[in-house]
């Protein structure tokens, strides 16, 4: 996906560069950066977060355009719907 924030997500050339100077590299860190940011989000405003650790970078990229951000519709329609009626079948199973 073409991006200008990050300059289309190209961080190297494995041909050439080694993960480990890939990943030392300040573009690498940003994005790592704003990767933990939107987890934190999510971490402190998710009653999923147990169950998917902060969500896809990708989707939240793709839908919020941006990393540092948190809920998503891949998230809710993958991940907190479906735990909700699972959740909600086995009360019905048990009772509760």
């Amino acid at each position: 996906m073409p991006s200008s924030d990050y300059r289309n997500f190209i961080l190297g050339n494995f041909q050439q560069d080694s993960l480990e100077s890939i990943c030392s590299t300040e573009k690498f860190q940003r994005i790592y950066h704003d990767i933990l940011q939107g987890v934190t989000q999510c971490q402190n405003s998710c009653d999923y977060f147990s169950l998917c650790g902060g969500g896809a970078p990708s989707n939240k990229y793709w839908e919020n355009k941006t990393f540092v951000s948190a809920e998503t519709m891949a998230c809710q329609y993958n991940k907190q719907i479906i735990a909700d009626i699972v959740l909600q079948g086995i009360e019905n199973y048990l009772g509760l």
